[in-house]
């Protein structure tokens, strides 16, 4: 996003493969978790190949960035996410066939590829918002919000020394 707001050129192939290899191990490595190595394995290549292909046909997270005042999504960042829905769905499902788990290959994929297109969707449509706010917000303001998140942080990482001073269950 920050070479979008520049202007700058998009990367290229090699950052492109390398970054779609990070998601693709990540992706691999969660699917692996549940469902066992093989399809983790299967799932995390072809995660990663579909990912290097959209890039390389132009379906990026920055494609058509313009910071907006409201939240939008037009037509080609729709067909993007239907794209994914569409591919993870079906990667989804073929490896769940590849590891011996037919009985649940279908709900897998229809539940993958819904939950990566709508992310997809709602990011496309919100992150201009998101920038234009952070660009038009004023100084003051967005040093409090900075402060507030500190202090929010620091309060979430102390809950774990509260549970065992006050001898909580924690299940």
């Amino acid at each position: 996003m920050s070479r979008a707001s520049r202007g700058a050129p998009d990367p290229g192939p090699w950052h492109d493969a390398a970054a779609s290899a990070i998601r693709g191990c990540g992706h691999g490595i969660g699917a692996a978790w549940f469902f066992g190595p093989a399809f983790g394995i299967v799932f995390g290549a072809l995660s990663t190949l579909g990912q290097v292909a959209a890039y390389r046909i132009g379906i990026r997270p920055t494609m058509e960035y313009l910071p907006a005042p409201r939240p939008r999504i037009t037509l080609r960042q729709m067909l993007a996410a239907l794209n994914r829905t569409a591919g993870y769905g079906i990667a989804a499902w073929l490896c769940a066939q590849l590891a011996h788990r037919p009985e649940r290959a279908l709900w897998f994929g229809l539940r993958i590829g819904l939950t990566v297109g709508l992310v997809t969707a709602v990011s496309s449509a919100f992150t201009p918002f998101v920038e234009w706010s952070a660009d038009h917000i004023p100084e003051k303001r967005m040093g409090v919000f900075g402060v507030l998140l500190i202090l929010l942080g620091f309060s979430l990482q102390s809950v774990q020394y509260w549970t065992a001073l006050l001898d909580v269950p924690v299940r």
